[in-house]
């Protein structure tokens, strides 16, 4: 069996029904992020086929679906709600992240950071 990944698919689609037929048909095949944005597990031979079955729904003239792979060692940020759905897809890709956001997302000390094996924050800069 081929390896699967972890892909983002996302669309604008022009016309609400190509609109609707699209989301119907993603719902299906990946779990769904925010309206227009999915996660697909998936190898690429499935992807290819979920991608087959998607331009057979769009216009190429006027619609956009995208396909981007996630790579493993992804640590998404999520600011704002977040569904019980997106920790279960967050700690698929990530456990340490997981944890430390259903702890409430405060930044875990060196010791924490360690234990999780997640890197120490960039500094940002202010202004």
């Amino acid at each position: 069996m081929k390896r699967k990944r972890a892909w983002i698919v996302s669309y604008d689609i022009t016309e609400p029904r190509r609109l609707r037929q699209v989301h119907a048909y993603l719902v299906k095949h990946a779990f769904a992020l925010q309206y227009s944005v999915f996660l697909a597990v998936c190898s690429e031979t499935e992807l290819d086929r979920l991608l087959a079955g998607l331009s057979s729904q769009i216009s190429a003239k006027h619609d956009d679906v995208r396909a981007y792979p996630i790579p493993e060692a992804a640590e998404p940020v999520c600011l704002g709600l977040m569904r019980q759905s997106d920790f279960l897809l967050l700690e698929s890709l990530n456990p340490a992240s997981a944890r430390h956001l259903l702890r409430g997302g405060a930044d875990p000390s060196a010791e924490e950071r360690s234990a999780m094996e997640i890197p120490p924050r960039s500094p940002t800069r202010s202004g």
